[in-house]
């Protein structure tokens, strides 16, 4: 602080950086040491329950009390269940019950109607990418 004038500046805060209960994560253990309180900078580490995997960063750090984004535990065959429907539009294939990771499907539009947006989507780690719009021409 300093003094002008005869005032002091005002004096600075302190206040609590530190974290409490780290993001708790579906289907996943904490593998680091537990505490009440974490400091700015300490990092937790998780570990998924078998047969899940972990997507995204395996640990999440304090940063100036908040945490940073925690983790995914999904089911590693990653397979997806038949493409979502749309309005005013169909598959231009026959829907199967299982689809394997990886795995594209087309759509296409009905008569009168303009297809907006990706007319294929794609199964990853069990989810479609999103599904495109049919819109009257």
């Amino acid at each position: 602080i300093t003094c002008y004038m005869g005032k002091w500046s005002p004096p600075p805060q302190c206040v609590d950086i530190s974290c409490v209960n780290p993001p708790k994560v579906e289907n996943a253990n904490i593998i680091s040491n537990q505490m009440l309180k974490y400091p700015s900078g300490e990092r937790v580490r998780y570990e998924c329950i078998k047969p899940f995997e972990i997507f995204g960063e395996v640990e999440v750090m304090c940063l100036n009390g908040t945490w940073t984004e925690p983790p995914q535990c999904k089911d590693s065959s990653g397979k997806c269940g038949p493409p979502p429907p749309i309005d005013n539009g169909d598959l231009t294939s026959f829907p199967l019950p299982v689809y394997p990771m990886g795995s594209s499907v087309e759509y296409q539009c009905q008569f009168l109607y303009q297809l907006e947006g990706s007319k294929t989507v794609t199964c990853r780690n069990g989810k479609w990418s999103n599904p495109p719009k049919c819109l009257r021409k």
